[in-house]
C-alpha cells in the first residue's frame, strides 16, 4: 500500500509527464476492518499524505486526494493540515454545493460557497 503512493505512484508520473493525478477515497486503504494495528496505519497513512505534498511540490502539479466518507478524525485532521486547498461536497439533489473550507487566499473565518447545478456543468462541458 505505501508503495503504491511513495514509488509507483512518481513513477507513473514521470512516464507520463503528468501534471494532474488523483487518489481517490484515500482512507478507505487505511481504515480496512481487517487491519489490526490502527496506530501502524494512521502512522503510515500520515507519512503517505505527506509524501504526496511532497511529491506535488517537486514535480510542480496538482495531486487530487478524495476522501469519500470520514472514517476517522484523525486521518480528515491530517488531510485538512496537509492539503494547499480544501473543499468539501455536498450533494442537495438538484446541485452541488461546494465549500472550499482551506485555500492560500481565503481567510480562514471564511468559507467560500460555490452552487453547482446540471445546468452550470453543461455550459461547463460545452464551453
Amino acid at each position: 500500500m505505501s508503495s503504491l503512493i511513495t514509488d509507483e505512484l512518481a513513477q507513473a508520473i514521470d512516464q507520463c509527464d503528468a501534471r494532474l493525478a488523483i487518489v481517490s477515497d484515500i482512507t478507505a486503504l487505511y481504515c480496512d476492518p481487517d487491519v489490526k494495528e490502527k496506530r501502524e496505519a494512521f502512522d503510515l497513512f500520515s507519512r503517505n499524505i505527506r509524501s504526496l505534498a511532497i511529491l506535488a511540490e517537486q514535480r510542480n502539479m496538482i495531486i487530487v486526494v478524495t476522501n469519500l466518507q470520514s472514517r476517522s478524525k484523525a486521518m480528515d485532521d491530517v488531510l485538512a493540515r496537509t492539503a494547499h486547498v480544501s473543499a468539501a461536497l455536498h450533494d442537495k439533489g438538484t446541485h452541488t454545493q461546494v465549500n472550499v473550507t482551506r485555500h492560500p487566499f481565503i481567510h480562514e473565518d471564511k468559507t467560500e460557497i460555490v452552487t453547482l447545478d446540471n445546468q452550470t456543468l453543461t455550459r461547463y462541458l460545452q464551453g
